[in-house]
């Protein structure tokens, strides 16, 4: 097993799937059995031509600035054309690229992932001809979450200064993207499922400023964690294979936003987001990335808020061979401040949900401190068995099967090793996670307490994502009164578990923890919803100015 580190770095915070061709009726929210609802979304297969495309975009769109409690409006999916699965973007029957279209959908890699951005936003691949979100419109925010970013940002200088020389401040940008912990809702985000995450107050910052010599035909990127400054040379689609691997989620970032624009960057990222946690720091890391890119761009070449989400998740894809879900980029574009997102990730539509439980209980993040090292082959594999698992089964996604229907067709996954365990799980997750949301709705804390804890039996006896060391944490927590559910969260084979706790309680399931876990030593992370990623204005770092006399 290897350990990660940095560990949460809690002192230096402290002030001072696919979808075929043809499109069939779906089960929505509430999967008629599973979930005990009738609504169903209707997706009907058409072809995307220019009428299509311009019709489509006369619907009234919602800037993320003007969402509040529900972020997306109400979806009419059948006027939404949609692309087939199986046709080429090169043919002459595909859609022809409109300008309000990003270049990266249209290749051989995906073609479900045009889809989705016609489907899931109004604004879904427009360009934003407007400012990138900035701290300055964060509301609910506390002192102690603008602290822990300002300490992040403020770290993040002073290693820019030390490797790349002191500059005025007005030459410089930054950007800052939580991380993120997912309540419930795991393993189901490549299944088009739901998922319940929230970004949480660990921060990466990205701070850049315009090379001095634009002819020298490379950008310079430094890592503060990995201690290596690495020369990111045009074109950035090739040589993937000479970068180290923390190098290929940034230059796949670079490849992938195809800006001729862009000028030649000095860069550093700085994270207090622990690597194999399970917390995301690699999309915390592509989508930091991404906005301070952008933001050396002109208005008129930048992404909407889903459009970034997916051009990470296809870098993570492409450039660092993981076949990731896009939860972790959506949730990390897309939070707000004390709130919970929902996420369909089948059509990417996604709520914002109150966390008013969070007056009475604490959501503790407790990191193992392993790390096993078949996390990335493993996960690999989990996905290639369930996508061969639906084919087996007939449906053409996960949200066209509930239990009674895996019931029918179980005999189609004898023979197949694991796959029935693996399918049960993909089918009782969704579920639980669509009740999970309803309860948080609800304030009903006991209700998803027992879904948390549910969700890891599930993961641990079906899926076979846990190990001894989360399972050990989860035991503990749930023996402690006053904790209300444990789960394991991410990827699985080490990283994190998250218990709800009431508040009181908290420090003595730490304590609990310190003397009875006997994986290594664990650390802890009290979260709150915080927003997402963010330009970071610069102005804090600015010396006081002396007093003047009038």
């Amino acid at each position: 097993m290897i350990k990660p580190e940095p560990r949460f770095c809690e002192e230096s915070l402290r002030p001072r799937q696919s979808a075929d061709s043809d499109w069939k009726m779906r089960a929505s929210a509430g999967l008629d059995s599973a979930q005990g609802g009738n609504a169903q979304l209707y997706f009907k297969r058409r072809e995307v031509s220019e009428s299509a495309s311009s019709s489509s975009t006369t619907e009234s769109t919602v800037s993320d600035r003007e969402e509040e409690e529900t972020i997306r409006p109400s979806l009419d999916l059948s006027s939404v054309a949609a692309a087939p699965h199986n046709s080429s973007p090169n043919s002459g029957e595909a859609a022809e690229r409109s300008p309000a279209t990003p270049s990266f959908l249209f290749d051989d890699y995906d073609q479900h992932i045009y889809t989705h951005m016609t489907m899931a936003d109004f604004s879904i691949g427009d360009e934003v001809e407007e400012e990138l979100p900035s701290q300055l419109e964060e509301t609910e925010e506390s002192d102690s979450v603008l602290h822990h970013k300002q300490a992040t940002v403020r770290e993040a200088h002073e290693m820019f200064v030390t490797v790349f020389g002191s500059c005025p401040l007005n030459d410089l940008k930054a950007s800052i993207a939580p991380g993120r912990v997912n309540l419930i809702g795991e393993h189901v985000d490549y299944c088009d499922g739901f998922v319940l995450p929230m970004a949480i107050p660990l921060y990466t910052c990205a701070m850049g400023r315009r090379a001095a010599d634009q002819n020298r035909g490379y950008s310079l990127v430094h890592s503060t964690h990995f201690t290596e400054t690495v020369q990111l040379h045009k074109p950035y689609t090739e040589g993937k294979d000479k970068y180290p691997q923390w190098v290929r989620y940034v230059q796949g970032v670079f490849a992938l936003l195809e800006a001729d624009s862009l000028p030649y960057l000095d860069i550093v990222v700085h994270s207090h987001i622990p690597p194999g946690s399970s917390l995301s720091s690699s999309a915390a890391l592509e989508l930091s990335v991404l906005y301070l890119l952008m933001d050396f761009l002109p208005e008129v070449d930048r992404l909407s808020t889903t459009a970034a989400a997916l051009l990470c998740q296809k870098a993570e894809h492409l450039y660092a061979g993981m076949p990731c879900g896009i939860m972790d980029q959506l949730v990390i574009a897309a939070a707000k401040n004390q709130r919970a997102l929902k996420i369909d990730c089948l059509t990417l539509d996604y709520e914002a949900i109150p966390m008013s439980i969070a007056h009475d209980v604490v959501f503790l993040v407790t990191n193992s401190g392993v790390k096993h090292a078949l996390a990335t082959s493993e996960y690999a594999k989990r996905r290639s068995d369930v996508d061969r698992a639906v084919k087996l089964i007939g449906a053409n996604s996960w949200r066209d099967v509930n239990e009674e229907l895996l019931k029918q067709r179980s005999a189609s996954l004898r023979g197949e090793g694991d796959m029935m365990d693996r399918a049960s799980h993909v089918v009782g997750e969704i579920a639980r996670t669509v009740e999970a949301a309803n309860a948080l709705l609800d304030n009903n804390i006991i209700l998803f307490g027992r879904l948390m804890t549910d969700s890891h039996e599930s993961l641990r006896r079906k899926y076979s994502v846990s190990c001894a060391e989360l399972d050990e944490l989860v035991e503990i927590a749930l023996s402690v009164e006053g904790v209300f559910g444990a789960r394991m969260t991410g990827g699985g084979f080490g990283g994190c578990t998250v218990s709800m706790v009431r508040r009181d309680a908290v420090e003595n399931l730490k304590k609990e923890i310190k003397s009875r876990y006997t994986g290594g030593e664990a650390s802890f992370l009290e979260c709150e919803p915080v927003g997402g990623v963010r330009i970071f204005a610069l102005d804090f770092l600015a010396p006081p100015r002396p007093p003047s006399l009038h």
